[in-house]
């Protein structure tokens, strides 16, 4: 997603939360990679919140641990079947089918909370290229302690993984509440924190 639609769609998740009454104590930016446009609403927005971003393509020089200095957990994320996983760089993506051009860990969402003791009610912005329906199976625990979350639906990796990530969702207690339309996101409420 570009700059400007993910500053839209981040804007626009805030204003949701706000409408109903919720600031999350802990924000996973799952996919967050060396820029993260999304940054400066969440840090204009949600100030006293916990940002925690979680990629594989950490770099002391990128944008999120360079200027703002915020903490980043190096790692992808996947549903707890492989610990390590070949990378494609240039797509951002354990899925696309080229080479690879690195090796990267992977842990799933629960162990990631777990190990870092994240605490909940827990926001989470997923936007890692075709990989969200392994992260979300590896999320049973977060998933249960998550009020909000934002997920990119890419259909160039096929309408079957879009369907997933919403039969997922929906197994889990979540219900679409927004959908940002050309974003190619979808923002989804937790109906146990309605």
């Amino acid at each position: 997603m570009s700059g400007t639609k993910n500053h839209l769609a981040a804007l626009a998740c805030c204003w949701f939360m706000r409408q109903h009454n919720f600031t999350p104590t802990t924000l996973l930016n799952i996919g967050v990679g060396k820029t993260s446009p999304e940054l400066d609403v969440w840090q204009w927005l949600l100030p006293g919140c916990n940002l925690i971003g979680i990629d594989p393509r950490w770099s002391p020089r990128g944008h999120w641990t360079k200027r703002r200095k915020l903490p980043q957990i190096a790692v992808a994320v996947g549903d707890g079947s492989i610990t390590s996983a070949n990378y494609c760089g240039p797509c951002r993506s354990l899925i696309c089918g080229h080479p690879a051009t690195s090796v990267v860990p992977v842990m799933t969402l629960d162990e990631i909370v777990a190990k870092h003791n994240l605490e909940p009610p827990f926001f989470i912005w997923m936007d890692i290229d075709g990989s969200e329906p392994e992260a979300l199976r590896g999320a049973t625990e977060t998933l249960a302690r998550t009020a909000w979350l934002n997920v990119e639906l890419t259909p160039h990796f096929g309408i079957e993984r879009c369907q997933e990530i919403r039969s997922l969702l929906a197994s889990r207690g979540f219900r679409l509440h927004y959908d940002h339309a050309r974003n190619e996101d979808e923002l989804y409420r937790n109906r146990r924190y309605e």
